[in-house]
């Protein structure tokens, strides 16, 4: 992974200039992973962007549904999951095919599997979110996939 950009001790409301900034450095199509623990913003990041976008967009968690469409992105959240086996019934390359953008949280688990079934015409990333000691703000590093 290639580092391309930390910022730290964002706090929510900051995450739509975060999500600025990333779409400046976004060669699409795009697969984002992001990862972190519950509650740091993820979900939260990518409805910023989504909006960003087009601010018609409306996305929601799909920590039930596991995979949100909204025109040309997906947004995934594997948190149910219960093994990489079952990213297979995704069936996450069909999903992909007229997309351009794709949000996935809680990957870090099963990344190996998802970056190997993803289509090659996508440039994978990955953004880690953690809680700074404060535990009022955020550090965040936004690296490349190679």
């Amino acid at each position: 992974m290639n580092l391309l950009r930390h910022w730290k001790k964002v706090h929510e409301s900051d995450l739509s200039s975060v999500a600025f900034e990333v779409n400046e450095y976004l060669e699409k199509p795009a697969l984002v992973i992001l990862t972190g623990d519950v509650g740091l913003g993820k979900t939260t990041f990518t409805s910023r962007f989504v909006q960003m976008i087009d601010e018609s967009l409306v996305t929601s968690s799909p920590s039930y549904s596991i995979v949100n469409e909204m025109d040309d992105i997906l947004h995934g959240d594997l948190y149910r999951l219960k093994d990489a086996g079952e990213l297979v019934h995704l069936e996450l390359p069909l999903l992909l095919e007229d997309k351009t953008l794709a949000f996935i949280e809680w990957a870090s688990a099963y990344k190996k599997e998802l970056l190997s079934i993803i289509p090659e015409e996508f440039k994978c990333y990955e953004i880690t979110f953690s809680m700074n000691d404060d535990e009022t703000s955020r550090d965040l590093n936004f690296y490349s996939i190679d």
